[in-house]
């Protein structure tokens, strides 16, 4: 899995460190008083990687979290599972929808434990860490949809580090 540098590892510091935060939102990854993360790739511009024979899109439209493959995947938030699926480079994924409109998209499962149309609370289990579609190692994929629009293009991203800021 790609290193970041320091530059960028200062940028996720200035954003925050992820952690669990006020407002109802709820660690991502693993026991949800745990706020032990290894970001390995942040929201933003990128250099194109080959992974798989692929070339990567060179802008990342999340954040991606290390932790060992079958780790828990908790929802940052209250909402509604709208989506769970399977394409090529976010391998399986699960979209949760906020009563606020936002979504988070959460990629590379290894399994899902969510079913579209549940209800889910913050720091709920929608499923576990893996390495499936365009991924170089485990590692959850967080995306935002700040807008609701849907889309989680590298035009239309949100960048999500605010979310799980002190």
């Amino acid at each position: 899995m790609p290193q970041i540098s320091d530059v960028e590892k200062n940028a996720v510091d200035d954003a925050g460190k992820l952690a669990k935060v006020a407002d109802g939102i709820a660690y991502p990854v693993g026991d949800e008083y745990s706020d032990e993360f290894v970001v390995t790739d942040i929201f933003g511009p990128r250099e194109s990687m080959d992974i798989q024979n692929q070339k990567t899109n060179p802008f990342h439209t999340g954040i991606d979290i290390a932790a060992p493959e079958g780790t828990r995947i908790n929802s940052i938030g209250d909402g509604i599972v709208s989506e769970v699926g399977n394409c090529n480079d976010l391998g399986n994924y699960v979209v949760v929808t906020h009563p606020n409109g936002t979504s988070t998209r959460y990629a590379h499962c290894s399994e899902i434990t969510t079913s579209v149309g549940s209800i889910v609370s913050a720091g709920q289990q929608i499923g576990c860490i893996g390495s499936t579609g365009l991924s170089t190692g485990s590692h959850l994929h967080l995306s935002y949809d700040g807008d609701g629009d849907g889309l989680y293009t590298s035009c239309e991203a949100d960048n999500p580090n605010y979310l799980l800021s002190r």
